[in-house]
């Protein structure tokens, strides 16, 4: 009798332990489904009503896009905008430490060292494009390097000083190509100071250009008609290297609206992109070509050389 009795306690206790396991099998299910239907709070810094250009949202847009092509796959998510303006050099630290989510910036071998690049390129290569913003008042002197050779045109623009920020990716491109940069002024005050000042320039994305004098007062700042430089560039959303599911998540996205259409649709269809290219003229543009010693292994020079050529061909015959 006293077998069976050690049989019978044990097989309850087995029953015990499997009643247990079963329910914390369903509980754990049941939070997973939960966690699962909870979309994906993604946080980013918007800016875009708090710095002088406004309408400075197709990035976001895109963003967007992105995460609503990848819904089928990744889930729901909710986008979570900070209206701030900060540097480029304090959205890497803040995604770092993992209070942002994602941003977007030119990319290079150190910010590609930094953060995880989602390799897709966001803009065709557009801001490699450099519109130069100008002082009125310097509008002989430009209009002068315009109508010279071109490699003399290209020798009297380089020793002009170009306005640039002190991280941003542009400086030493213009620096390894032997141009004259100053990049001691702070990013909110580039136009002011070339505003009161002779002798410098701006290059500037050809959207930013147009959208940014727009919004400013200063009457003596005007778009330089001929000039315009030209090196290869990309720009990539970058997420922390602690997020790689949301890097993936991203690039599905992206690659999504590239095949189905609506990357270019968002691309030249945005109001901000579609005024700029009405009024950028690119097809009676000098465009001085630099080499990007900086560029890194994610992207081929070539194959964004090819997409700029690309984009002002059909820019052009509009």
């Amino acid at each position: 009798m006293f077998i069976p009795y050690l049989l019978t306690g044990c097989s309850w206790f087995s029953r015990q332990l499997i009643q247990l396991s079963l329910l914390a099998f369903t509980l754990t299910m049941s939070a997973f489904v939960y966690s699962a239907d909870q979309p994906q709070i993604i946080t980013y810094v918007e800016g875009t009503k708090v710095v002088t250009d406004p309408y400075n949202n197709y990035f976001s847009d895109l963003l967007l896009l992105a995460l609503d092509q990848s819904v089928d796959k990744f889930g729901p998510f909710q986008l979570t905008p900070i209206e701030t303006d900060i540097s480029q050099r304090r959205q890497i630290r803040e995604i770092q430490k993992g209070r942002t989510d994602v941003f977007w910036t030119m990319t290079s071998f150190s910010r590609e060292a930094d953060l995880l690049a989602v390799k897709f390129p966001l803009a065709k290569g557009m801001y490699g494009l450099r519109l130069l913003a100008i002082n009125a008042n310097d509008a002989d002197i430009f209009s002068d390097i315009a109508g010279s050779p071109s490699v003399k045109a290209m020798e009297a623009l380089a020793e002009i000083p170009a306005l640039s920020g002190s991280d941003w990716p542009d400086t030493p491109i213009l620096r390894l190509n032997r141009f004259t940069v100053l990049s001691d002024v702070a990013e909110n005050k580039m136009y002011p100071y070339l505003s009161q000042k002779t002798g410098y320039y701006f290059p500037c994305g050809i959207v930013e250009l147009f959208s940014e004098l727009q919004s400013r007062e200063e009457e003596t700042l005007i778009n330089e008609p001929r000039l315009a430089l030209m090196y290869p560039a990309v720009i990539y959303f970058f997420v922390s290297k602690q997020n790689p599911q949301l890097a993936e998540r991203l690039e599905y996205g992206l690659n999504k609206a590239k095949n189905n259409g609506s990357f270019d649709h968002l691309f030249y269809g945005h109001p901000r992109h579609d005024m700029a290219f009405k009024r950028a003229n690119l097809s009676q543009r000098i465009f001085f070509k630099l080499k990007n010693p900086l560029f890194p292994e994610s992207a081929t020079a070539e194959s964004i050389t090819l997409m700029q050529e690309q984009m002002i061909k059909r820019l052009s015959e509009k």
